[in-house]
């Protein structure tokens, strides 16, 4: 994950984010050998972030980010074989994932700085993700964790 804000006011900013995500997941049992494969995301966002209570030892903030997400689902079905008249995609499909596209997706959440400088401070943030990639919308938590580094003088 990669952010950028850009404060308009002393509370509020405006952020660009990317954000990349893989893993593997669990399938429907199936005769093709295909258990656990890898999926992964690869996000685009741009939001509202406003800066809530603040000290010298940690800060919290409130964000709200709307992009677009492609999926790539069948990536890690290719491995076990191409199914007797599929491609990669329908082994994916085969054993109930989604096709690979892009869709909508909204991260809603907040972050807690933890600093150790003026500059540089541990970030945990955790998010409720929204997506659409199938059927329904699904949401689902997510959290993630790194270094911050603030360049200028607010």
């Amino acid at each position: 994950e990669i952010e950028g804000t850009y404060w308009l006011t002393g509370k509020w900013g405006l952020a660009a984010e990317y954000r990349g995500e893989a893993g593997t997941t669990p399938v429907a049992s199936n005769p093709y050998g295909i258990s656990r494969p890898l999926v992964y995301m690869n996000m685009g966002l741009i939001g509202a972030q406003y800066r809530g209570p603040k000290n010298q030892y940690a800060a919290l903030n409130y964000h709200a980010y709307g992009g677009m997400a492609h999926g790539v689902f069948d990536g890690g079905t290719a491995g076990n074989g191409v199914l007797a008249g599929t491609t990669p995609t329908g082994n994916a499909a085969a054993v109930g994932l989604y096709s690979n596209r892009t869709r909508p997706v909204f991260a809603l959440g907040g972050s807690l700085d933890l600093n150790r400088s003026k500059n540089w401070a541990i970030r945990v943030s955790p998010d409720l993700i929204v997506e659409h990639f199938g059927t329904e919308t699904r949401e689902f938590f997510a959290i993630s964790g790194g270094i911050v580094y603030r360049i200028g003088k607010k």
